[in-house]
Parts: C-alpha cells; structure tokens; sequence
C-alpha cells in the first residue's frame, strides 16, 4: 500500500475512533454469578436473546446516548425460577452510560466501584 493509501486508511481509523467516544460508546460487560444458565434480552439492543452459563459473561456495545429517557441497556434476565429485569445503564456525565461490569446474583446485580460494591434490586 502506498504511504498515500495508509494516511487515508489511518484517517479513517481515526474519524472512527472520535465518533465512537463522541457517541459515548459504552461496553457493559454482565457476568452470571449464579450456579444456574441466565438468558438476557435488552430490548434497546435488538431482538436476539443470550445465554450466559455460570462463570461466564456477555458483552453489550452501544454507542450513542440516552434517547427520550430510555437506556439502551434496560435488560430482563431469566433463569430456572426467575424473571427479573434491571436497567444496566449508569448515567455518564456525557449523557450516555459509564462502562462497568455487572455481576448477576439472586438478589440484585452487583458492580464494583473502586473497592466499594454496589448491587442494585430487580425490578
């Protein structure tokens, strides 16, 4: 490739790179604590429906903001006994969601902040 042909595909990574972290690209990362399989569904992020087996975890991308009050990681969880739904989102100061990581209990999901814990309720 000529050294022409690199600056324009370099420009392009580039022009990538800022629209994403302009349109708050977030990555929510969800991990099953549970000894059970979890199904999640985020109805902001399409229609597909994911299986997470314990110990292991999903990643949601979103790049954008918050649009007319709905999150786009506002999620429902099921698993033998249980339907829970939690809205995943933590409000950025850019008016998207912060990235983080959740981990799914039978109480609440939970997420670290430094070494403080913060679990949340089912709603």
């Amino acid at each position: 490739m000529s050294s022409w042909g690199r600056s324009v595909s370099s420009l392009w990574v580039l022009m990538l790179l800022l629209l994403s972290a302009k349109n708050g690209m977030a990555v929510v990362k969800v991990t099953n604590s549970l000894d059970l399989d979890v199904t999640i569904y985020c109805s902001n992020l399409g229609p597909e429906l994911h299986r997470i087996h314990p110990g292991s975890f999903y990643e949601l991308n979103y790049s954008g903001g918050i649009t007319h009050g709905k999150s786009p990681f506002s999620c429902f969880f099921q698993w033998e006994g249980a339907f829970n739904n939690f809205d995943m989102c933590v409000p950025s100061e850019g008016g998207g969601c912060k990235q983080c990581n959740w981990f799914i209990t039978e109480e609440g999901p939970c997420r670290y902040e430094g070494a403080n814990r913060i679990c949340g309720r089912w709603n």
